[in-house]
């Protein structure tokens, strides 16, 4: 229960902080919403490690993969429609929904993989650290591959996915920037498996069974929602506010 709240509250404060950023540029938005998905999954394992008890490591992997998919899902879908005008749904500009988007997208398919096969902390742990280091133990400890969880490598998918299918009306483009990254994330992840990530706990089916039982039907159910409101909404200009029901059931115009 503690980590929930504590989980909300980091929420709450992490789009406000998105909510700045977009009054400054898309860009600036784009690069908040990463630095914010960057940091998720260290500050939810940090919250499960302290205050919370499982017997096994699946349970713990799922706990945390819970935590980091609903703070991603807020952060990198939820909030931009929220703090959006209605009639400034399909504008273009620096400051609007489309372009945020585009930046989101962009971010997601260059900086991940960048960043990942760089693994800077790595090389400055195999070449910095480890020939410094003052015995044998200490310098194979610093030639270790990185640490990964599975349930990490399910929300980049369900988290892809879920802003695809959330702007799928008034972004369909999100289709082909979503194509690309999950095809580049499979390669990259293939190479990082292989190159630079060391053994990962043995775990059960309990992450798989609860993303596919519910994070992808509710990625599913929000494909079918939003777009029934975002064609709904079309042209988003509120040009039938000035009418009233009545008048409408009337048939004045």
């Amino acid at each position: 229960m503690l980590t929930t709240f504590i989980s909300l509250v980091l929420i709450v404060g992490g789009a406000f902080l998105i909510f700045l950023a977009r009054r400054r540029s898309a860009f600036a938005s784009g690069i908040t919403i990463k630095i914010i998905n960057s940091l998720t999954p260290a500050v939810c394992s940090m919250l499960v490690n302290k205050f919370e008890s499982h017997a096994y490591e699946g349970q713990k992997q799922t706990s945390e993969y819970v935590k980091v998919t609903i703070f991603r899902w807020v952060s990198t879908a939820i909030v931009n429609i929220i703090i959006t005008p209605f009639t400034s749904t399909t504008k273009n500009g620096a400051v609007f929904l489309l372009s945020a988007l585009r930046a989101t997208f962009i971010f997601e398919l260059v900086t991940t993989p960048v960043l990942q096969l760089l693994d800077i902390g790595g090389n400055v742990k195999r070449h910095i650290l480890g020939p410094r280091a003052v015995d044998q133990r200490r310098m194979d400890l610093k030639f270790l591959g990185n640490s990964y969880t599975l349930g990490e490598r399910y929300t980049d998918l369900t988290k892809i996915l879920f802003l695809t299918f959330f702007y799928a009306v008034i972004f369909p483009t999100g289709f082909f920037y979503a194509f690309a990254t999950l095809a580049l994330t499979y390669w990259v992840d293939k190479y990082s498996l292989l190159r630079q990530w060391g053994p990962a706990p043995k775990v059960g089916s309990q992450i798989s069974e609860i993303s596919r039982d519910y994070f992808f039907n509710a990625a599913l159910l929000a494909f079918a929602i939003f777009g029934a409101y975002q064609w709904a909404g079309f042209p988003y200009d509120d040009a039938c506010g000035m009418y009233s029901s009545s008048m409408i059931s009337k048939g004045k115009t």
